[in-house]
């Protein structure tokens, strides 16, 4: 993957989470607003000094994300999500 993020941006890969109630699919609903990911990809902050320091997030990390304020790109067939540091409502410890 060749993504790299611009400023305070983490570009995140949805984990699909399908359910099967005895061999048959529940697709998930789309009323929801937030998405879970694994980050593939962190930009840095911008101080007021001019120095870029790096985000509380790493490459790997599991995150819930909110999806209203998102870019999806697709990149290699595979669909990829840029969202805003900020948008970024929890970590997975």
């Amino acid at each position: 993957m060749s993504l790299i993020p611009s400023g305070e941006r983490v570009v995140l890969k949805e984990i699909v989470q399908e359910q099967r109630i005895s061999g048959i699919y529940i697709p998930t609903s789309n009323d929801r607003h937030y998405y879970k990911g694994v980050v593939v990809a962190v930009g840095t902050r911008l101080l007021p000094s001019g120095d870029r320091v790096p985000l509380d997030v790493n490459v790997d990390d599991v995150v819930y994300y909110d999806r209203t304020s998102c870019y999806c790109i697709e990149e290699e067939g595979v669909k990829y999500y840029v969202v805003l540091a900020q948008s970024n409502l929890a970590k997975v410890a």
